[in-house]
């Protein structure tokens, strides 16, 4: 429970939309606290600083960059791993059109929850959050954003800080 060490994890499983797979990695920060706090988990993003990244829309295929920052809870006590990423805002621009979609208050981004199994191994369930098109306000009243949700699997080892 005192112990600072990584958790380098890959989930599989399927987003809500259209059961499309995702097959994603990440990383899990676990920082050490005595007893009988337990340890806190967090992810190399959940700064609260803006990140920026250019991608496509899943139902529509539409260019957009998006510019977001994350806060996290979580925490690691006896084996036992659980962690929760909230996105704490997010802006869309769609590239061809100009249009701007904002979240209108934090949500949950993903869950990860799970346990030690042995020689250095983790494994756990994963639930991406779905955030509904009325959590985002547009500014052209054609265009609209949503996350669908998904569910999976993860399996990680353990690495150091």
């Amino acid at each position: 429970d005192d112990a600072t060490f990584t958790i380098s994890l890959t989930a599989k499983g399927t987003y809500a939309l259209n059961n499309q797979p995702f097959n994603n990695s990440e990383t899990l920060n676990i920082t050490g606290h005595p007893d009988p706090a337990g340890g806190t988990v967090c992810g190399n993003a959940d700064t609260g600083q803006q990140f920026t990244n250019s991608s496509t829309t899943l139902d529509t295929h539409i260019a957009f960059t998006e510019t977001y920052s994350l806060s996290c809870q979580g925490s690691y006590k006896s084996g036992k791993v659980t962690y929760t990423e909230t996105l704490v805002s997010d802006v869309i621009l769609y590239t061809t059109t100009g249009a701007r979609c904002t979240l209108v208050s934090p949500q949950m981004n993903q869950q990860i929850t799970g346990n030690y199994t042995s020689q250095h191994t983790f494994s756990g369930t994963i639930v991406y959050g779905s955030v509904p098109r009325s959590d985002f306000r547009c500014t052209n009243p054609n265009s609209y954003f949503y996350y669908s949700g998904g569910h999976g699997t993860w399996t990680g080892s353990v690495g150091k800080l």
